[in-house]
């Protein structure tokens, strides 16, 4: 059995907030220069937090039928190894 990546008890398919309130949640200003890494991370948990999570048990849509594990991993490898950016 594959492992869950959400447990549906403590984990909602999204935490709805409206674009405004999104606003004043999430700060995305880009920085003259720059910032360090922590706040970096903190900014893509907060981005992750407020995002609909696609491979949630209990997220429903025509277009997904949840995550294929062996495309996921082949894409990390790939991206892992794309030194051209």
């Amino acid at each position: 059995m594959p492992t869950r990546l959400f447990r549906t008890d403590t984990c909602s398919v999204c935490e709805w907030k409206e674009p405004e309130e999104l606003a004043l949640l999430l700060d995305l200003q880009l920085r003259e220069k720059g910032e360090p890494q922590e706040r970096l991370l903190q900014r893509v948990r907060d981005v992750a937090k407020y995002s609909i999570k696609t491979s949630h048990p209990r997220f429903f849509n025509q277009q997904f039928a949840g995550v294929d594990y062996h495309s996921l991993a082949g894409r990390f490898l790939s991206e892992a190894l794309n030194t051209n950016l």
